[in-house]
């Protein structure tokens, strides 16, 4: 299983195959795939409402890729209290956001799509990436 992003790379590479796309597509929905835990870094800029604000969490920062970790080694944040994580099964969590006015504790419901995952605000808004 290790070696399906390189198989996969190396098959969307060859150009006109579309034997290569359904590979692809195969991979992507295959039921051996582990559910994913998104991690969000301490001041990691989303927007809020509709203005861009870092966020920070109280989980603890999970280790990382191991090809990561051998190329650029340990993450300084690594094992400490300040991600936002959000396993296959949260249902809620809690950030800091650091708007303009101060700091503010925000809890978000996490609403899941198939394999898209949304965070709603108590107001009903959604967050975003910043650009």
């Amino acid at each position: 299983m290790k070696y399906v992003p390189f198989v996969l790379a190396l098959g969307l590479n060859i150009s006109g195959c579309d034997a290569a796309k359904e590979l692809g597509a195969q991979v992507a929905k295959s039921p051996d795939r582990a559910p994913t835990t998104l991690v969000f870094k301490p001041g990691y800029k989303m927007l809020v409402g509709d203005q861009p604000a870092p966020v920070f969490g109280s989980q603890e920062c999970p280790p990382g890729d191991e090809g990561m970790r051998a190329l650029m080694g340990p993450d300084p944040d690594e094992g400490k209290p300040i991600c936002v994580v959000i396993a296959p099964d949260t249902k809620t969590v809690s950030a800091t956001v650091g708007f303009p006015k101060g700091p503010s504790v925000e809890t978000w419901t996490v609403e899941r799509s198939g394999d898209r995952a949304m965070l709603r605000r108590a107001d009903g808004s959604y967050l975003a990436a910043a650009k």
